[in-house]
C-alpha cells in the first residue's frame, strides 16, 4: 500500500516521496515551502496574503541581514538551525504582503518574536548599562 500525504491524502509512491524530499531541500522548495506555510497562518490568522514563490525568492538573501551569517537553505531532516531562515513579518499586524516580509535568521526571529520595537530598544538599553556595570566592578575587583 502506498503512503498518503498527510495533509491532502493523496496517495504517493516511494519515488514521488523522495523526489519531493529533494525538492524541499533545495532554496527554492524551501521558499515554496515558507510560501505555503505562511498562507495557511494567514488564513488562520485573518491576516492579508500576496505573496508569491518568485516574489520570495527576489528577497531572499544569502545571508541573515541581522546577524550577517550564512543562512542554512534547504531542510535539514526537520530540524531547525540558529542560520535556517525565517520568514518574518516586518509589522505583524500588516501580514503576509509585499514589502512586509523579510527572511531573517531562526535565531534572530527567536528574539524579536512577539516583541515591539521599543521592547527590544529597552532590553538593548539594560543589557548595555549592565555589561558597563560589571565590568567597571570586575575591574576593580581585579586591581584589589
Amino acid at each position: 500500500m502506498k503512503p498518503k500525504h498527510p495533509l491532502t491524502g493523496v496517495t504517493r509512491s516511494p519515488n514521488q516521496i523522495i523526489s519531493n524530499k529533494k525538492y524541499y531541500s533545495t532554496k527554492r522548495g524551501h521558499i515554496s515551502a515558507f510560501r505555503s506555510h505562511a498562507q495557511q497562518r494567514a488564513k488562520k490568522n485573518s491576516l492579508p496574503f500576496d505573496l508569491d514563490v518568485e516574489y520570495l525568492l527576489s528577497i531572499a538573501s544569502d545571508n541573515c541581514p541581522v546577524f550577517k551569517q550564512e543562512f542554512r537553505w534547504g531542510r535539514h531532516n526537520g530540524k531547525s538551525h540558529d542560520f535556517t531562515p525565517s520568514l518574518d513579518r516586518i509589522i505583524p499586524e500588516l501580514g503576509y504582503v509585499k514589502g512586509n516580509v523579510a527572511f531573517i535568521s531562526v535565531k534572530a526571529n527567536r528574539i524579536k518574536n512577539n516583541a515591539e520595537e521599543k521592547e527590544l530598544y529597552a532590553v538593548a538599553d539594560w543589557l548595555h548599562e549592565a555589561r558597563k556595570g560589571a565590568l567597571k566592578n570586575a575591574k576593580k575587583n581585579t586591581t584589589t
